[in-house]
């Protein structure tokens, strides 16, 4: 009889020592958290469905063209012809931030056209006009030349990219 008081007693002990002690989480209770080392002059901000404003009432926000230094709303684009050994124009001259658009026209033979500095690599084949966009984001001048061998003057293939 006393060993099994004595397990009673134990076991009743056991359950009450091992009680959490303090608020549970999620309950009312818990209203306060404590804010990381460097931190606490910071206000908090409790971001929950009440303060939201539903994603309707969001309007994209209006850019004027130029405002981040790149006019996207202006192309400039320019017909760039290749033939036997050069290109036309050379050089090409654009604005620093302008969206450039350049129509690659193959007069001849098939070329490439290619300006490492804007990662630009292109075979254009004659009677297949090639598009080519980028931003010149760069500011310099860059040279152009003739990927493909073309023929026996093909080293001598160059033209000039000036970015102002």
């Amino acid at each position: 009889m006393k060993k099994s008081s004595l397990i009673l007693i134990l076991v009743l002990f056991l359950l009450v020592g091992c009680k959490p002690s303090g608020p549970k989480l999620g309950s009312e209770e818990v209203t306060q958290q404590m804010p990381a080392p460097g931190f606490e002059d910071i206000p908090e901000m409790v971001v929950n469905e009440e303060n939201m404003p539903p994603v309707d009432d969001f309007e994209p926000a209006e850019i004027a063209p130029g405002e981040l230094g790149v006019d996207i709303s202006s192309v400039f684009e320019l017909n760039v012809a290749m033939r036997q050994f050069e290109f036309d124009p050379n050089p090409i001259s654009v604005t620093l931030g302008s969206n450039v658009r350049l129509i690659l026209t193959a007069e001849d033979v098939e070329h490439g056209f290619a300006i490492n500095e804007y990662n630009i690599n292109e075979k254009v084949k004659p009677g297949e006009p090639k598009t080519i966009e980028f931003i010149a984001d760069k500011k310099g001048e860059f040279e152009i030349r003739c990927s493909v061998v073309c023929g026996s003057g093909h080293g001598s293939m160059r033209g000039t990219l000036i970015v102002e």
